[in-house]
């Protein structure tokens, strides 16, 4: 008995020793949030909170003033849904410690000069640990440049020029999880091949954005519907009042479609003109579903056949595509200051990469930028519409994309009687709009 006693405190030792290595057998992080768990009823975009202590911090890279001020104030609606669901699940285990998500704004204005020292603020001065954004193909320029420079991860979900991930400007530190102007282009022109539409006016804003879709649109046209007319080709100023003179010669064209790729504000001065002038062409772009625009028109032609491409469409039907619609809708369909009631292309398509930025986060386990790139790069994840691929060779995500006409009424307008979306969206498979890697990379 004696010497029993004795071995005690060396066998309660191999015991606690063996539970200690048995519990570090499993090196995966825990996981800390799921999507859409949240009680999205106290949310409220204008009042967020900023947690205090250790945090992730995130940049957001934006339009606060300006013209284009509208696209920061949505940007910031979106990235804050994200963030105050995964903050309400007590955030995300990086580094052995759970760390709640901290946003931190940077207005560019939409001006280079004026982006590049916000940049340089939040990375020098606010220490934030990756940054997201931009409106503006021109300013995303600069978004890839910092990246490299500093060594940050750059989110890319709303910058299109295709050249952005080309040989030249493409670096390790950039992901853009959005499509591009080729992909855009390539999915109308696919969904034309199956319309009797054949005579098109392009009208895009003269920047490196709107050239790259007008390249985009006659190259996929012509891949796709060989027999189709480019009736006109215009490039007009950003930030442009008065389309009268530009509808007038696309009127006496004898335009069937309008293909364009202006945003906001541009695209609902644009449609507004259509309104105006009791045009009844119609449009087609991957921003002329925005109810803060068509709610707005009064002329009951202008809006109709509308077609919209995006990578993320409300109307698509997949099981968790509609348990966010309902979500969403649930939030907002009574709010009378948010016109938005159902999450349409862009506004869906990018709160699902956010979510997608997070778990690429959750899943590398720390914010060693190193091991995001390796944890982002071929990864693949399934998103409210499919699945999303982050292509290794140039950090362009790859998904299916989906066309549709505008019609009223629509279930998916805010009153259900309004223009918007036909009941369903159509999937176009990722491998007939996907273009192969760029040119000098592999």
């Amino acid at each position: 008995m004696k010497s029993i006693r004795a071995l005690f405190p060396s066998i309660m030792y191999l015991c606690l020793l063996c539970l200690y290595i048995i519990s570090g057998l499993d090196t995966e992080p825990a996981i800390a949030f799921t999507p859409l768990k949240a009680d999205f009823s106290t949310y409220d975009p204008n009042k967020q909170e900023i947690p205090g202590g250790d945090t992730i911090k995130v940049g957001l890279l934006e339009p606060f003033s300006g013209q284009s001020a509208a696209a920061g104030e949505i940007s910031n609606w979106l990235l804050g849904w994200v963030v105050h669901d995964i903050n309400s699940q007590g955030g995300i285990m990086v580094d052995g410690k759970m760390k709640k998500i901290q946003v931190i704004k940077a207005d560019t204005a939409t001006q280079p000069v004026v982006a590049k020292r916000a940049l340089q603020r939040l990375i020098l001065k606010d220490k934030v640990d990756l940054f997201v954004g931009t409106a503006g193909s021109h300013i995303a320029i600069i978004g890839n440049q910092m990246a490299e420079k500093y060594q940050k991860i750059f989110m890319n979900y709303s910058a299109y020029s295709v050249h952005l991930m080309n040989a030249q400007n493409f670096n390790r530190y950039t992901f853009r999880t959005c499509s591009n102007t080729d992909i855009n282009a390539k999915a109308l022109a696919y969904y034309f091949s199956k319309t009797s539409i054949r005579k098109f006016y392009i009208l895009c804003q003269d920047y490196s954005y709107g050239q790259d879709f007008g390249a985009s649109i006659k190259k996929a046209l012509e891949e796709f519907v060989p027999d189709a007319e480019i009736v006109g080709e215009v490039y007009h100023p950003l930030w442009l009042k008065d389309f009268a003179p530009y509808l007038s010669k696309i009127k006496a064209s004898g335009a069937e479609m309008i293909i364009s790729s202006d945003w906001p504000p541009d695209s609902w001065n644009l449609m507004l003109a259509i309104d105006q002038m009791g045009m009844s062409i119609p449009v087609s772009g991957q921003f002329f579903d925005d109810p803060r625009m068509s709610q707005n028109l009064k002329n009951k032609k202008a809006g109709l056949g509308n077609t919209v491409v995006n990578f993320h469409l409300c109307n698509v039907e997949t099981e968790l595509n509609s348990r966010f619609n309902k979500i969403f809708h649930d939030r907002y369909k009574d709010n009378e200051k948010v016109q938005i009631s159902w999450p349409s292309g862009v506004v869906g398509g990018v709160i699902g990469h956010f979510y997608w930025l997070f778990d690429v986060i959750q899943r590398a386990g720390t914010m060693n930028t190193e091991k995001i790139i390796t944890t982002w790069e071929g990864d693949t994840y399934e998103s409210f519409t499919g699945k999303l691929t982050m292509r290794k060779c140039d950090h362009q995500a790859v998904m299916d994309m989906f066309v549709s006409p505008l019609v009223s009424p629509s279930k998916w307008s805010k009153t259900g009687d309004g223009l918007g979306y036909q009941d369903h969206g159509i999937r176009i498979p990722s491998d007939i709009v996907i273009s192969p890697c760029p040119e000098g990379l592999k």
